[in-house]
């Protein structure tokens, strides 16, 4: 999560950044979320509004009240591709093109956003 910890802080045009390097970051957190139950449970596309889908949405959930009751924030305050029209600071994106965690399009996404200076490395 420091990958994404620093695209918030730099979306946020904090001055004293000046330069950011990110090694697999997530565009948002509940959609990782989805992606990494949905997987771990393999609910397909298909399913998303089965039974499957239901598990999915509950267990999500269930983080998402622990998160808001240990750590006072949700799952959908983190959110960085919200900040990166904003961000101005150079960013290099680095990433797997076979990350098994943090699919790949979360960096293409956040790229895509970025309103400044940027690199990509897959």
């Amino acid at each position: 999560m420091g990958a994404v910890t620093a695209l918030l802080y730099a979306g946020r045009l904090n001055p004293l950044i000046k330069c950011v390097i990110v090694d697999s970051p997530f565009a948002s957190l509940d959609t990782l979320c989805h992606e990494l139950v949905g997987r771990a449970i393999k609910v397909k596309d298909s399913e998303k509004g089965g039974f499957m889908g239901f598990v999915s949405e509950q267990a999500i959930s269930m983080v998402n009240s622990s998160m808001q009751y240990r750590a006072k924030f949700s799952i959908d305050d983190v959110n960085p591709i919200e900040f990166m029209h904003t961000c101005h600071v150079p960013t290099f994106f680095i990433n797997g093109d076979n990350d098994k965690v943090i699919h790949p399009h979360h960096s293409d996404d956040l790229y895509a956003a970025h309103g400044g200076p940027k690199q990509r490395k897959v």
